[in-house]
């Protein structure tokens, strides 16, 4: 009686010339390098994040400034000093409007912004709105009349 079948010894499937066989070596070189790949996308990622959120913050910390109530008095001090008239019935600056597209950090200090006069864009008045205390606002800037 013959004895059991022996079987071949471990043969591995045919493999395609498309695509050859990696190694198991390899396999493990190409995980830890989808790894590394992946936590660095990752850390530049939360970089990234984290600054867009800080600039997010630093724009509505300026925003606030620009209309906060010692903004409102620089603003109108200011066109005041321009004509003393200002924000009467007897002169034609009554009102401004904010433009809060405007606002900007200034890299020598400060906050950069456009206020138009009685809402006129032709009209309008450069602020660099500086805090020298934590109550008081100084300004600095210029105007232009466009034609």
């Amino acid at each position: 009686m013959p004895g059991p079948a022996q079987q071949p010894p471990f043969q591995s499937m045919p493999q395609s010339p498309f695509q050859p066989a990696l190694q198991p070596k390899q396999r493990k070189g190409w995980k830890i390098a989808l790894i590394v790949i992946g936590i660095i996308i990752a850390i530049i990622a939360a970089i990234a994040g984290g600054v867009f959120a800080m600039q997010q913050s630093q724009q509505n910390d300026m925003r606030q400034i620009v209309h906060s109530k010692e903004a409102d008095k620089a603003f109108r001090e200011t066109l005041q000093g321009y004509d003393p008239l200002a924000f009467t019935d007897r002169d034609v600056i009554h009102s401004y409007t904010i433009d809060d597209g405007t606002i900007r950090h200034n890299p020598m200090g400060g906050i950069d912004v456009t206020v138009y006069v009685n809402g006129d864009r032709k009209l309008d008045v450069f602020f660099n709105l500086e805090t020298f205390r934590a109550d008081w606002i100084h300004f600095s800037g210029g105007y232009r009349l466009a034609a």
